[in-house]
C-alpha cells in the first residue's frame, strides 16, 4: 500500500485502520466488521467500483472494478485542491483490483438537492469553474461528468467533485471552447 502526504494528516488510529483493511482487501462485497473496522456500503451494485464508508470516519474505501480507472492518477494529480477530496492510501487487492482510501465528500449530490436556490447556483457555479481550471491546470479533464459527481455542502457552501474513473489526459486540441462545454454541461445540472 503506498500512502499520500494527506495520510501523515490522519489521526495515528485511523492510520492503523487503514493499514489493517489494506492488508486483508478482496474484490468481493464486504459489509460488517473486517479487521476490527465497520465498514458499511455505499454502492454495493456499482459496475466499476465497490464504496464503502468507515463507520464514525470522513474516510471512504472504493475497490475498483476495472483496470483502466483513472481514479488514483487523478487524485494525486489534484493532490488535496480544495474542490476534490484527499487521496489518503491506494494499491491492490489480493485479488489484484486497485483500491483507494479517500476523503468523504461533505453534503450530498447536486442530483439529490435540486431545485437549489439562487445564491447556492452561484456559488456552485463559482466553485465548478475554479474546479475546471484546477483540472485543466494538471491536463485532466473528467469525461463522465453528472450530478451524482458533484457533492454541495449546504451548511459550508462547499463543491467536491469526485469519481474520476474516466478523468483522462486533456487531448492536445482541448480548447477554450472545449472548456466552455463543460461548464456547459453543469448549467444543464443546475
Amino acid at each position: 500500500m503506498k500512502t499520500t502526504n494527506a495520510y501523515k494528516t490522519l489521526s495515528p488510529v485511523l492510520q492503523t485502520k487503514i493499514v489493517m483493511l489494506g492488508t486483508c482487501l478482496g474484490s468481493k462485497p464486504i459489509n460488517g466488521i473486517v479487521n476490527g473496522n465497520q465498514l458499511i456500503s455505499i454502492n454495493s451494485t456499482g459496475n466499476r467500483s465497490l464504496v464503502y464508508t468507515l463507520i464514525n470516519q470522513n474516510v471512504i474505501l472504493k475497490i475498483l472494478n476495472i483496470p483502466a480507472d483513472q481514479d488514483v492518477e487523478a487524485l494525486l494529480l489534484f493532490g488535496g485542491e480544495k474542490f476534490f477530496p484527499n487521496l489518503y492510501a491506494h494499491g491492490t487487492t489480493k485479488d489484484g483490483n486497485t483500491y483507494l482510501f479517500m476523503e468523504k465528500a461533505q453534503g450530498a449530490p447536486l442530483s439529490q438537492i435540486q431545485p437549489l436556490s439562487p445564491s447556492d447556483s452561484e456559488k456552485i457555479k463559482k466553485q465548478f469553474n475554479q474546479a475546471i481550471d484546477i483540472m485543466l491546470k494538471v491536463k485532466r479533464c473528467d469525461n463522465d461528468l453528472k450530478a451524482e459527481h458533484l457533492f454541495w455542502d449546504t451548511t459550508n457552501k462547499h463543491l467536491t467533485w469526485i469519481d474520476f474513473s474516466l478523468c483522462d489526459k486533456v487531448p492536445s486540441e482541448f480548447t477554450e471552447e472545449s472548456k466552455f462545454g463543460l461548464r456547459e454541461v453543469l448549467t444543464r445540472i443546475l
